[in-house]
């Protein structure tokens, strides 16, 4: 019943985000809206390293001098996760985790988190939603985040998504994600304030 009620609200969510408005198409520009393991096709990691569950290449378009049009790039991700013991006998302390990259995998593209809590693996930030499991009982939640990315070029770049299973105590641990939306939206702020302010809407 969790589960399906998680479902539902990401549903909702997914529904208000991608609904049309005329001050918005004025300031933001949608490039990507897809649903993903929308079929019982979870992704699964039982550990820290880098577990790709989601993958999308978009286009920024160029101005006549060269340069983007958009020098921000939000990331949008909603999905339901969880995460539990593999041992079915005994607790376990793990904590589920987001990170994502914008044109490569490693530490130097990962997506700045603000304040957000954070772990860390393989150089890097995790967001931090779920902390603890029960022998063999998933704990689920909603796992919605938005990263506010500078874009400083034109022309296409590559979105990674990555979900980690962080064991702090206990034998093992498996997080899971499916039922997920990814919206990207573009934006172009004074580069004073790029990823510090909101756009005026």
């Amino acid at each position: 019943m969790k589960r399906c009620l998680i479902v539902s609200l990401v549903t909702l969510c997914s529904a208000v985000m991608i609904m049309p408005s005329g001050a918005q198409a004025q300031t933001v520009n949608r490039v990507v809206s897809q649903y993903f393991r929308w079929t019982n096709n979870y992704s699964s990691t039982t550990n820290a390293a880098t577990k790709v569950v989601y993958s999308r290449t978009f286009s920024v378009p160029s101005l006549s001098t060269g340069g983007p049009k958009y020098n921000v790039a939000y990331l949008s991700v909603h999905l339901v996760g969880d995460i539990f013991c593999l041992d079915s006998t005994s607790f376990c302390t793990a904590r589920l985790g987001l990170a994502c990259t914008l044109d490569g995998t490693a530490n130097a593209n990962a997506c700045p988190n603000g304040n957000a809590r954070t772990d860390e693996s393989i150089g890097l930030p995790y967001v931090i939603f779920s902390e603890t499991a029960g022998p063999g009982d998933p704990d689920f939640t909603n796992l919605s985040y938005t990263w506010c990315v500078p874009i400083k070029a034109a022309g296409p770049h590559t979105f990674n998504l990555f979900l980690a299973s962080f064991l702090i105590t206990g034998t093992s641990s498996l997080a899971r994600a499916e039922a997920g939306m990814v919206n990207i939206d573009l934006a172009k702020l004074p580069s004073a304030t790029a990823c510090t302010a909101a756009p005026n809407l």
